[in-house]
């Protein structure tokens, strides 16, 4: 199946970032379908710890939720990392008594704004905006909780692309950088999405439905017949230009679905997870959760050639400075004109050409 695939240079740009022990962020979504419901926690606990095994969640879009299961869901997170700082927020209900909404880690992330969007959507959908706390991550990010239009007639598809239009039209009214659409699409296929200006962050173009070659996307129905890929993400194209903050590359996930199960039929009959694991999210509700992990990767300086005194243009006042770093043997990119990795006499014959040039 066809995955993004990075460049060989940010590849190792976000390889490097990782690798020095730069935060990972964290975002996942999760229809819950009102859970959990009081006395029901113990599955959902065991699904939250396995969504947090190597890098806690710093933010869980949720879908199909309601006050009392949000704020359990809220509790139970705190509870498994042993903190104290989850928070929710939750929409007003639609015609059909649910929310939509967050789960964050202050400790990894400020709320910075919260909306709620309804005109000519069936679900109310909250869009927040996040700023992650750890310095590396310079970027704020938009996050949509999405839970668009079901169904299969042509009707319901016609609303549900009427929908990810009026989401598109608000991101683009926002002109920021980085946003991210998470939750439940009900789409069948790629060809649904296509009034999002963003990427499938598991590239992952097709007619997904009973499609053998999405069985390890597919997230519904985990206790009788995964065979939809309802779940997923979709990210600006700031998020994958090598730059700020970025999707990491293969961290896409679709919890307990490694492509082993019986497509069509219950999670458990594949080995994506322990057992345990398993028939929690057999118990806990009708969704796969997914997520994704996104890194900041600091851009390169510009470097103007016989800019030595970097102030953005080559003329006289670079002479000076030039000489200073010919004569001292000390290096600086901009004074390496000739491009050969030092500073001597043979930079001079370049540093005049681009001089002259100016």
């Amino acid at each position: 199946m066809k995955r993004l695939t990075l460049p060989i240079g940010i590849f190792l740009a976000v390889w490097i970032s990782t690798a020095c022990c730069a935060q990972v962020l964290r975002i996942g979504s999760w229809n819950v379908s009102n859970g959990p419901n009081a006395g029901d926690t113990l599955s959902f606990s065991i699904v939250v710890e396995a969504l947090g095994r190597d890098v806690r969640p710093a933010i869980l879009a949720i879908q199909e939720s309601d006050s009392s299961s949000s704020t359990d869901l809220r509790d139970i997170f705190n509870d498994v990392f042993s903190v104290d700082s989850y928070r929710v927020i939750v929409t007003t209900p639609d015609g059909g008594n649910d929310r939509t909404g967050f789960v964050y880690d202050t400790s990894l992330v400020t709320l910075v704004s919260q909306s709620e969007l309804t005109d000519g959507l069936i679900h109310n959908t909250m869009r927040a905006t996040f700023q992650p706390l750890d310095p590396t991550f310079v970027d704020p990010v938009t996050v949509y909780s999405i839970h668009l239009k079901s169904g299969v007639s042509n009707s319901d598809v016609n609303i549900r692309m009427n929908e990810a239009a009026v989401l598109n039209s608000d991101a683009v009214a926002l002109n920021v950088e980085n946003v991210i659409f998470a939750g439940d699409f009900n789409a069948q296929g790629s060809y649904q999405l296509a009034n999002f200006d963003a990427l499938d962050v598991a590239d992952a173009p097709g007619d997904w439905r009973d499609n053998p070659d999405f069985i390890d996307l597919h997230t519904q129905n985990p206790n009788g017949n995964v065979d939809d890929r309802f779940d997923l993400q979709l990210a600006s194209a700031g998020l994958f230009d090598g730059t700020g903050l970025n999707y990491l590359e293969g961290s896409y996930n679709v919890l307990g679905n490694n492509g082993t199960h019986v497509l069509g039929s219950w999670i458990d009959t594949g080995t994506g997870d322990t057992p345990e694991v398993l028939a929690a999210l057999i118990s806990a509700s009708d969704h796969l959760p997914v997520y994704s992990d996104f890194v900041f990767i600091a851009s390169e300086p510009e470097i103007i050639l016989g800019d030595v005194n970097q102030n953005g243009f080559v003329n006289f006042l670079d002479v000076t400075p030039f000489i200073g770093f010919l004569t001292s043997g000390e290096y600086r990119a901009e004074a390496d004109c000739n491009q050969d990795g030092v500073v001597n006499f043979l930079d001079i014959a370049s540093f005049v050409s681009i001089l002259e040039s100016t």
